[in-house]
Order: C-alpha cells, then sequence, then structure tokens
C-alpha cells in the first residue's frame, strides 16, 4: 500500500505543520499578553486560555467557566451555520462531491492529493461557514 509506505512522510509533514499552527497560535497570544498553553501530541494540539497545561477535565472547568461558554456556544452556532449551509441543494451537491474526491484520494494512497483536497475542502467550509455566521449576524 502506498499510503503504507510514505507513513513517516505524511506524518512527518503532518507533526511540521502542527509545530508551525502551534507556534504562530503562541505568538499571538503572547503578543496580545494573553494567557493560554498549547498542548501538542504530533500535529494535533489544543489551546488551553489558562496559565498552565490543565491536569484534568476539573481544572479546566476551575479555571474556564467563561472559555468552557463561549466555546460551547460557538460550537452552537457553527453547527447551526453548517446545517443551513446544507439546506442549499447546490452547496450539499457540492460538498459531496468533495467528500467523495477525498475519499478517492485516500484509497488511491495519493498523499499529496489528499493533503491538497483536504486543504481545499477545510478552507471552502470554513469559509461558508464564516459567510453563513456573519449574514445571520446582520
Amino acid at each position: 500500500n502506498k499510503l503504507r509506505t510514505r507513513e513517516d512522510e505524511i506524518y512527518g509533514k503532518l507533526d511540521a505543520l502542527g509545530e508551525r499552527m502551534a507556534s504562530g497560535l503562541e505568538s499571538i497570544f503572547e503578543a496580545r499578553n494573553y494567557p493560554a498553553t498549547i498542548v501538542r501530541q504530533g500535529s494535533a494540539f489544543v489551546v488551553y486560555f489558562m496559565d498552565h497545561a490543565p491536569s484534568s477535565w476539573r481544572d479546566i472547568a476551575i479555571h474556564n467557566d467563561a472559555v468552557v461558554q463561549t466555546y460551547s456556544t460557538l460550537q452552537q452556532k457553527i453547527l447551526r451555520a453548517r446545517l443551513a449551509i446544507n439546506e442549499d441543494p447546490s452547496q450539499l451537491a457540492r460538498s459531496v462531491e468533495e467528500h467523495e474526491g477525498i475519499m478517492a484520494m485516500l484509497r488511491a494512497g495519493a498523499a499529496r492529493d489528499l493533503a491538497f483536497r483536504l486543504e481545499e475542502h477545510n478552507r471552502r467550509t470554513g469559509e461558508a461557514i464564516l459567510a453563513q455566521l456573519r449574514m445571520t449576524a446582520e
């Protein structure tokens, strides 16, 4: 399988992208003197808006009441925006087509094409969600 033979290369690139994103976020938070801790595992990372890495869920809840509420509200708005977007038949068809293309690249083991399609899909999805959120805010 081509994907398995290139696994180290693929995950190496993903780890580098995760490090780049986390580093950029750290710079932004530091420049604004905003307390945040970024915890990374490979390419995955989580931002905790507190001055230390949490030791438990309780620690997060104790130190992040406002952030937990804000995050929950934002997640609900994003979900509603995604549902509204997919009510448009042309948008839903485009999304299904993109997902089918992503799956084809995954099955083919075409890592570079897969990464490109995922990045493009995420960009378009993010732009559509932002546009929907702006429209509903007006």
